[in-house]
């Protein structure tokens, strides 16, 4: 994308990184933003309770993606 904007213009090219880093940079600071709001939203008890939810959906979808794997071995 960045070669075909330079093949049309410099100044595509440049629009083109620049928005692509705004949008890059911009959707950080508005996720540390929201994070940093919803400090107070999940202390003691919500946030042991969501991060036991949160590693046994990842310890399941580890089993799924490894049962996958394994499957795809013995078939080779």
């Amino acid at each position: 994308m960045l070669a075909k904007a330079i093949a049309q213009s410099w100044v595509d090219a440049v629009a083109f990184l620049f928005g692509f880093y705004l949008l890059l940079v911009g959707s950080k600071v508005g996720i540390a933003i929201v994070a940093g709001r919803s400090r107070d939203l999940l202390a003691g008890r919500p946030y042991r309770v969501t991060m036991r939810v949160l590693a046994a959906l990842l310890v399941f979808f580890a089993v799924l993606l490894m049962r996958e794997g394994l499957r795809q071995l013995a078939t080779t």
